[in-house]
């Protein structure tokens, strides 16, 4: 009923306009231009900072990769994820990057992980090894 609504709007209400994550989520166009040589996302605020920017990470990191899947097509695409690690200690992106990592090479890209992160990965809770 009316309080399960007030709960869902409530929920919603952080990733839109008025709430704390509105500036990066909600908007009334989409304005992300994808169609230059280089794009980069610099997330070292959303994957390091605060408790309330950690919960932004997730939705933040699909919407990019979402973006990033609609402009591949099928040029080689070299997609590097520096500080790699952090992005997989959140749940979310962990999975989807599963999945990207068998569909995504049908369209001929590459996603890679700096070597020097390797070590450090590995201490990572999400490290299957």
């Amino acid at each position: 009923g009316s309080a399960q609504r007030k709960n869902r709007a409530n929920q919603v209400g952080f990733y839109t306009g008025m709430g704390r994550t509105g500036t990066l989520l909600d908007a009334r166009a989409d304005t992300l231009g994808m169609d230059n040589r280089f794009t980069v996302f610099e997330m070292e605020h959303l994957l390091t900072g605060t408790e309330q920017a950690k919960l932004t990470t997730g939705p933040v990191l699909l919407y990019i990769f979402h973006r990033i899947e609609q402009m591949l097509d099928g040029s080689p695409t070299l997609i590097p994820l520096d500080e790699g690690w952090l992005m997989l200690e959140n749940p979310q992106f962990l999975a989807k990057l599963a999945e990207w990592l068998v569909t995504l090479r049908k369209k001929t890209r590459l996603s890679c992980l700096p070597r020097h992160l390797c070590p450090t990965w590995r201490k990572a809770r999400c490290c299957p090894f």
